[in-house]
């Protein structure tokens, strides 16, 4: 009768394994399945076990260290989260084609696919405690909840447990996200974390390891410290001494261009912006006329236009608050287009 009611514990009822994917693939009914570790204690003596999870998309590792298994061994148990959207009374079904022969004592990784995806990290330093979340990118799904490619973070009672959010689904806590295609802009994930412990406060977020994502940078944006730092370049190092749920510190940007970078490098011209306090100015390089300008946020909402002629564009956005990704779109008197990006200080 709570919010918990569609999650359903069982087994493998076999004397054999089974085959992890296809136990999944015939099962509609079935959104993830949820795999507890049986870790260990951290060097302070908390436990840091926590869910490896499995869906349509792959698996995230419990406590990042151990992976969802592509073979589930007999009488292992696991907790199956049904897509009551589908069904409201979801059912799974066991078939003697999913068994497999000398798997038992196998736990392996599900194969490489052409897909972008990409597992991050968040450990606390000096310790064993780490969370792990899955993103990836699926030309089948949206930004909203995706039943089998999405699934929401289960509480295994860790000191902490990452999370990233989804567009319409702010609530959701989500351990595995999958996204449409990366856009010719950038597509943007705010992340979040569960922290219980107060004795923690150094962090480190990192990649674990990727598939595919060729061409696209992996920018987190640090909100409270205003900082951009690419992941693929160096795991980024913070510090945080509150507890309790962080929801608006990060954001992770899949960007086709850095952002220290202009979109428009082998382009005639290019866009220069700097900034004074709440005064931002954008000119050409090359001293092209600029005869429309117009700044939009993330989400695409415009938030400036101006039709005036001339090289340079000078702008008061002082409400608009520091931190936020702002992107220009500039057209020439000629009928170029340029875009780049900046953030507010």
């Amino acid at each position: 009768g709570g919010i918990d009611d569609d999650n359903e514990l069982v087994g493998n009822p076999y004397p054999s394994a089974i085959v992890t994917a296809t136990l999944f693939t015939d099962n509609s009914r079935a959104n993830a399945f949820y795999f507890w570790t049986h870790d260990h204690a951290d060097n302070l003596g908390v436990w840091v076990d926590d869910y490896a999870i499995y869906n349509g998309t792959g698996y995230t590792s419990g406590n990042a260290t151990t992976p969802a298994p592509t073979y589930i061994a007999s009488g292992q148990g696991f907790f199956v989260v049904g897509n009551s959207g589908i069904d409201p009374n979801p059912q799974l079904t066991f078939k003697n084609s999913q068994r497999v022969k000398n798997q038992n004592n196998q736990f392996l990784r599900p194969v490489n696919d052409s897909l972008d995806k990409i597992w991050l990290n968040l450990s606390v330093n000096n310790t064993t405690v780490s969370s792990q979340i899955l993103i990836g990118f699926n030309p089948i799904c949206s930004a909203n909840f995706d039943a089998q490619y999405d699934a929401t973070r289960f509480d295994g009672g860790s000191v902490i447990s990452f999370y990233s959010k989804g567009v319409g689904i702010e609530t959701e806590k989500l351990a595995i996200q999958t996204r449409g295609v990366i856009a010719n802009d950038d597509t943007i994930i705010p992340l979040g974390f569960d922290y219980s412990d107060a004795a923690y406060n150094s962090f480190t977020i990192a990649i674990d390891h990727f598939e595919n994502l060729q061409g696209s940078d992996v920018l987190l944006h640090d909100l409270v410290q205003n900082t951009i730092h690419n992941l693929k370049n160096s795991d980024y190092v913070f510090t945080n001494s509150t507890t309790g749920d962080i929801s608006q510190r990060f954001e992770l940007i899949f960007s086709r261009n850095a952002l220290s970078t202009n979109d428009n490098s082998f382009k005639n011209e290019n866009l220069i912006v700097s900034q004074n306090n709440s005064i931002v100015n954008v000119k050409t390089q090359r001293g092209s006329i600029i005869s429309e300008i117009k700044l939009y946020d993330v989400l695409g909402k415009q938030l400036y236009k101006n039709s005036k002629r001339s090289n340079t564009q000078q702008m008061n956005l002082n409400n608009i608050a520091a931190g936020k990704i702002i992107f220009i779109k500039a057209q020439l008197e000629n009928g170029e287009v340029l875009n780049t990006k900046f953030i507010k200080i």
